[in-house]
């Protein structure tokens, strides 16, 4: 019989591996989804603070999966050459709670001026896959519960189930949090870049 789990002895499980050593689970071989583009890797309340990779995600572009690609309106195309200039940069603020002044810089913008500048031109922004909303509900906190086994009488009728145990929860607010798809998001910005750089270039003359 070949063994195909292990958990160490400091509670890591290893799934086709008898060395779960430095991760709480190891996986030796492909994780994967028992259906296509059905499920998220996360949560919007739950998120992954760093995503290691070797290269960069693969993201689905086949022509036979989508309707012709459009060209950009003049509307989109200024909403473009705008959402470049509000590019800068900032730092996160439990960065700066945590680190306070050693807290890195990152270069973006936020969701909201991208709302703004959209709306500003006629656009409606939740119609782009780049502009990202997600909402989740609160969740009410429980206390932890004791297992219990089931009470039978003497025949062994079942009088009362059993109870299984259940760690405590502390609960979670209703909240909501905004997002871009970075890929897409440049992309959207490129167009805006090669519109103005094709003007400029109108403008010298030949």
């Amino acid at each position: 019989m070949r063994e195909a789990a292990r958990f160490g002895p400091d509670g890591n499980l290893g799934l086709g591996t008898s060395t779960p050593a430095t991760t709480r689970l190891g996986v030796a071989g492909i994780i994967a989804h028992t259906a296509d583009n059905s499920w998220s890797l996360g949560t919007p309340a739950l998120r992954a603070s760093v995503l290691y990779a070797g290269t960069g995600a693969i993201s689905t572009s086949d022509a036979r999966e989508k309707t012709p690609v459009a060209a950009l309106s003049q509307a989109e195309i200024a909403a473009a050459r705008s959402l470049a200039r509000e590019i800068g940069t900032f730092r996160f603020h439990d960065a700066v709670a945590r680190k306070g002044d050693g807290a890195r810089r990152h270069v973006g913008l936020t969701v909201q001026r991208a709302v703004a500048i959209l709306e500003a031109e006629g656009l409606d922004p939740f119609a782009y896959g780049f502009v990202c909303r997600d909402a989740w509900p609160a969740v009410a906190p429980q206390d932890a519960v004791a297992g219990t086994e089931a009470v039978r009488d003497a025949d062994g009728t079942t009088i009362a189930p059993a109870v299984p145990a259940r760690a405590a929860c502390p609960g979670r607010e209703a909240g909501e949090r905004y997002g871009f798809r970075t890929d897409q998001l440049l992309l959207f910005l490129a167009r805006g870049l090669e519109a103005r750089l094709t003007a400029l270039e109108a403008a010298a003359g030949p």
